[in-house]
């Protein structure tokens, strides 16, 4: 992930200290503070402060310097961030919080932060998102919480963040969200919500996602999508649905999203591009005649990404491939004359 150091801290590396000014930038590498430290120079822009032991972000704390735009404050303890911590901060741009031991994210203790275009929150403690903890972000773009112990997913949680482009949310505990969660987020293009613990995909859950491109769900439990689960997602293209529980895939839950030439695919329009990159193997696939969309539809040979597609198993009849069971199930020929062209990707 951009941004990341994936290994441990300074601190354990190299067992050393490090404190420094130079220009705009202020640095302080395992310091042993137990207060977080306040002697920034004026006109400091960039602040490195990790490795810490020091537990509270307090109120007010940078507000004698608006000139910072860059906060990294990663491998501390930091498990309180005061209403107001960044209050005065009309300038900063990146928040980097990650590997600290947050365990809650409340309204307020972002605030004021306009001009916030990134947000780091990974590898904490958070199991909870109060509604309003992320007001006033109108610019955000990146936020990421991920390897955290979320568990759920409620609207109003991202209601503020109209800028949002990446959203990442994986590597968490989430078995629910509620319908209508991502109403607000017209621009959003990414979502990341793999290797959770979700089992079912509600009607109406990505409503608003008009514009996401990439929606990953592979790594859960998922054994139900409702059919309006993907309403409103005109624009899909990337949908991973791997290592789930699904049982009976309903081509019906892609009737919302927007194809070209008008929902059916057009063999005089044929080229190198797809509609939708769908991957959905190791699942618990019962591969009887409601999959017949799949076996006999618009998804040919040509247009399968890699070469072992059809050598996937299915769970019911076992030690069956969807190839060989193609020739025994009766599927009729209207039930896939209006497939669009999905390029099935069942291994990489």
């Amino acid at each position: 992930m951009a941004g990341h150091v994936e290994a441990a801290c300074c601190c354990d590396k190299s067992g050393s200290l490090t404190s420094s000014y130079s220009g705009t930038t202020y640095t302080r590498y395992c310091n042993e503070f137990y207060d977080i430290p306040s002697d920034f120079p004026n006109g400091v822009t960039t602040i490195y402060i990790e490795g810490n032991p020091f537990t509270t972000l307090p109120a007010n704390h940078f507000a004698s310097n608006p000139t910072i735009t860059y906060l990294q404050l990663q491998y501390n303890n930091i498990n309180d961030i005061e209403s107001d911590a960044f209050a005065g901060l009309d300038n900063l741009g990146t928040i980097y919080l990650d590997y600290n031991d947050i365990q809650e994210v409340k309204p307020g203790q972002f605030s004021g932060l306009s001009k916030l275009s990134r947000l780091e929150l990974d590898y904490n403690k958070i199991h909870t998102l109060i509604p309003g903890c992320f007001a006033g972000l109108i610019q955000l773009d990146y936020l990421y919480i991920t390897n955290n112990r979320l568990t759920s997913l409620e609207v109003g949680l991202f209601d503020d963040l109209v800028d949002l482009n990446y959203l990442y949310l994986y590597d968490n505990e989430i078995r629910s969200i509620e319908p209508g969660t991502f109403q607000s987020l017209g621009r959003l293009s990414r979502l990341y919500l793999y290797n959770n613990e979700l089992t079912v995909i509600k009607a109406n859950t990505f409503l608003g996602c008009e514009n996401v491109y990439y929606l990953y769900l592979y790594n859960n439990k998922i054994h139900t999508i409702e059919t309006l689960a993907l309403n409103g997602m005109k624009n899909l293209g990337y949908l991973h649905l791997y290592d789930n529980d699904l049982v009976t895939l309903s081509y019906s839950i892609f009737n919302p999203l927007d194809f070209p030439y008008g929902g059916q695919f057009d063999w005089g329009h044929r080229s190198s591009s797809y509609d939708l990159d769908l991957r959905i193997h190791n699942n618990l696939w019962n591969c009887n005649s409601s999959m017949c969309w799949i076996y006999y539809g618009e998804v040919s040979y040509s247009w399968i990404y890699g070469p072992y597609a059809y050598s996937t198993y299915c769970h019911k009849p076992s030690h069956q491939t969807w190839s060989s069971r193609r020739s025994s199930i009766p599927c009729n020929g209207k039930f896939y004359s209006t497939i669009v062209l999905i390029k099935m990707a069942f291994f990489y």
